[in-house]
This record gives C-alpha cells, structure tokens and sequence, in this order.
C-alpha cells in the first residue's frame, strides 16, 4: 500500500500576497524575511510599513477598550496598557496574517532586474571541480587561524549619557510594571484595605475599604467636610460631619454625580488615583488638601 504522508496541523499558515506589478502569488516564506524579489517580474518587494501601523494602532484601541472595560483608570489604565501592548499587538499580526492577505509595495531595488532573482540555493556552499585544488581549511582555534575583522563584534564603552539613559528607562518600565501589578493586585484582591492621610495640619485619615471610604477626625474639634474623588473636573464628591475622633464611612454611592460606570471597584480605583478633603471647623478654619 502506498500512503503518501501528509502534514497536518491546527493552525492554517499565513496568507499569501500578491506582487503589485504583476499580481503574481507570493509566498509567505518570501515575504516572512525582509525584503525579497518577486520570482515572476523580478521587481524588488517589501512589506508595505503602514501595514504594521495599522496593526498597532488596532492593537492600542483593543488593549485600551479592555482595560478600561475591567474597570481600571488612570495611571493603572496607562500602566496595564504599555505592559499589554506588544504581547497583543504579535497577537494581532499572528491572527491577521492568516485571516487577510498582507499588503505589498515596490521598492526601488532593481537588482532582481538587471541580475536575475537568486534561486533559493544560492548560498549553498559549491561543489568542487575535479581540476580545482582543494584547501584544508585552517583550525579555527590553532595557531594559523585567521582573524577576521569583519565578525569581530565592535567593543564600545559606556558614556555618561548611555548610563543614565539605560537607568532612566530601566526605572521607568519598573514604574509601569510596579502600577500595572498594583492596580491588577487590588482588582482581584478588592478586600485589602489602603489607608491615606492628610497633609501636615491636617489630622485625618482615610481608608479605602471594599464598598465604601471611611473618614477618621482625628482632631479635638468637630469638623463639616467635602471629599472628592478623582480629578478637579471630573470629580465625585460626598459632604458630611465628623465629631471629634469620630470614623465615618461614606458609600461609594453617596459621591455624586452618580454615573454609569460608578461600581464600587471603579469609584475605588478613582479614589486611589486623587482623593481630596476639604473640612471647616466650628470657629472657621479651613483644612483642605491631597490625603495620601
């Protein structure tokens, strides 16, 4: 019996394009590498660049839509996202180039014109000739071996300039890394509690518990307060009264204006990013300031 074997696999290979020129079929082992001829008109090819931009901006808007879906704001948001962006954007171009054809463009190379389009065993290594003498090459790592400049690795030494740039970067991928798996860790872990405190002068502290904010009055005065979450513009803001050593939680609820996405793991995602309290005393102090 003669069975002829067959390659079988669950995932289908990248679309073939098509050569502007000519319209001929390319191949995705062409295309995959770089630059590359077509194998009909011999006119030199490349991927077009916009078509990786438009991936990534698709990718952006995907990454963003999710995030901020699962309820994530502010530095949080941004920070999920700059981690999230290149694992999703390969995602991206790994589902797309085996839904839709990739998009070609000419190039002003034309020594596939003037040379002929190399065959794939070009860079084979040649037969020898009978009549050709033939050479022992020498030990690469005896003492006849030669050296040569062209593979040795260029050794540059570090500027000042290098050195803080590197840090720079280093610390600010730590920072986005260290948001990102903040603002993850409290996503899942809603029950930990974060406790803020005023500014010097302002004796008052304030947790951010699961479902509410709880305000402690810290002072030997009674206090009428304003908190605000969020941003100036943007803000939801709750008023009301603390005794003296007194602790008051406010429902997420209570902070107006009420809108559609104020769920209490969004509210308190706000209030980690900017929580403000203004509170009057009885003979007209105004304490007022950034709890954090």
């Amino acid at each position: 019996m003669n069975l002829e074997r067959k390659d079988i696999t669950l995932i289908p290979t990248a679309k073939s394009g098509r050569c502007p020129a000519c319209g001929e079929t390319i191949s995705w082992q062409r295309w995959v590498g770089g630059r590359f001829y077509c194998p009909n008109c011999a006119i030199g090819l490349r991927l077009r660049p916009a078509y990786f931009s438009v991936l990534y901006c698709v990718a952006l808007v995907l990454v963003s839509l999710g995030v901020y879906a699962l309820g994530f704001r502010g530095l949080g948001l941004l920070s999920i996202v700059v981690l999230a962006l290149l694992p999703v954007y390969w995602l991206v171009i790994f589902i797309n180039v085996r839904i839709f054809p990739v998009d070609l463009e000419a190039t002003a190379d034309v020594r596939g014109l003037l040379y002929g389009v190399p065959d794939d065993e070009a860079d084979a290594t040649p037969a020898v000739q009978p009549d050709e003498e033939h050479v022992e090459p020498a030990p690469v790592n005896g003492p006849t071996a030669v050296r040569s400049p062209l593979f040795e690795p260029i050794k540059q030494h570090p500027t000042i300039a290098g050195v803080f740039l590197a840090v720079g970067f280093g610390a600010l991928v730590l920072s986005y890394v260290w948001s990102g798996a903040t603002a993850v860790l409290y996503r899942l872990r809603p029950d930990l509690v974060e406790t803020r405190h005023g500014p010097r002068g302002f004796d008052m502290r304030a947790e951010l518990r699961e479902d509410a904010v709880a305000f402690t009055n810290m002072s030997p005065e009674p206090w009428l307060c304003v908190a605000s979450l969020g941003s100036v513009d943007t803000a939801y803001r709750a008023s009301f009264s603390l005794a003296p050593n007194e602790t008051r939680a406010i429902p997420y609820a209570d902070f107006r204006p009420a809108r559609a996405t104020t769920t209490p793991v969004v509210m308190r995602t706000v209030a980690r990013e900017q929580l403000r309290a203004e509170c009057r005393g009885p003979a007209g102090r105004v304490h007022a300031g950034s709890l954090e």
